[in-house]
Formats: structure tokens, sequence, C-alpha cells
């Protein structure tokens, strides 16, 4: 019920108009941080030879864009997670208008989320970069499968993520801990 709910709440205006601003600004972010790296490949001079320079500025390029491409889920999961208490106002508004208040949150806090958030999706989608995907392509018969690696771990953190954001809307810190641990199977 919960996931049909949230489906009819994607034509809300406000959630929309979140998405559409989410998404513009993650997307702005990521050309931003390719081409700050295909400018700065291009001014360094590494071997003296114009062409295997541009080489590498081109490989470079094409490596920032391929890394981002990976990293772009933890990217625009930070620039949402800026909107989170928009979109909890409007679903809560609309399907749960007798929960009453929330409890202030300290900005310590919510910045303390969201930097912890991060850290963990990039770190976590960098390892599995470095560490498993290099085996899979070698093996070749699990190349295909890398996408799905991504998938499943992007899954588990962005769950994760929603699930402390919305309880600690009404818990403590520890109490949110708790309660995380206690249905960490659920959330993924």
């Amino acid at each position: 019920m919960a996931l049909i709910k949230s489906i009819y709440q994607l034509i809300d205006p406000k959630i929309q108009a979140i998405i559409f601003r989410a998404g513009l600004i993650s997307a702005l972010v990521f050309i931003i941080v390719v081409i700050s790296v295909s400018l700065l490949l291009g001014q360094i001079s590494v071997t003296g030879i114009n062409w295997i320079n541009t080489s590498l500025t081109m490989l470079g390029t094409a490596g920032a864009f391929l890394i981002g491409l990976l990293i772009f889920p933890s990217l625009a999961g930070l620039i949402i997670s800026f909107y989170l208490n928009q979109v909890a106002l409007a679903v809560e508004a609309r399907h749960y208008p007798h929960l009453g208040d929330v409890r202030d949150e300290a900005i310590k806090e919510i910045v303390g989320y969201a930097l912890r958030y991060t850290f963990i999706t990039v770190s976590l989608n960098l390892l599995i970069l470095i560490l498993i995907v290099p085996g899979m392509l070698l093996t070749g018969l699990l190349t295909p499968l890398i996408p799905f690696v991504f998938l499943i771990v992007n899954g588990y953190l962005i769950g994760r993520e929603y699930f402390e954001f919305v309880a600690a809307r009404r818990l403590e810190p520890v109490a949110v801990r708790a309660l995380r641990k206690r249905y960490k199977k659920r959330i993924w």
C-alpha cells in the first residue's frame, strides 16, 4: 500500500519540482566536474609530445565521465538529501496528517547524516569499482552482472538513507540506529 501511495505522490507538483531541481543540479555538477577534469588534464604536459598528451587528456576525460556515471547515484542522493524535508512534508500532509509535528533536528545532525551517507556511498562504489569490477571483467562471464552489483549496493544505501531520514524526524539518533538495525533486511 505504501508503494502505491508513493507512486501516486509522484504526480504531486511539489514532488515533481523537487525531482526536477535535484536532477538538474546533479547533472550540472556532473558536467562541471567532467569539463574541469578535461581542462585540467589539457593543461598538463606529461611527455612533451602533443599527440600523446592529447590522447592522455581524452582518456582521462573518458575515465572521469565513466567514474562520474558510476558515482552519479551518490551525487544525486547527496543533492536530493537537501530536499528530503520538503518531500517528507508533502507526503505527510497528504497521507499522514495525524502524525503531528516533527522534532527539531540540529543542523549538525542533518549535515552529519548527509555527509556520512555520501562518504559511505562514494567509498563503497569506489571499492566495488576498484576491487570487484576488474575481477568481473576478467572473467568475462560476470561482466553483464556489473550494473546489478551497483544496483544492489546503491538500492540498500538509498533505502537506508531514506529510512534514517524519516526516522530521525520523530526519534533521537540512538533510537534511529536501533530501529535501523532491527529492520535492516526490510530497509533493503
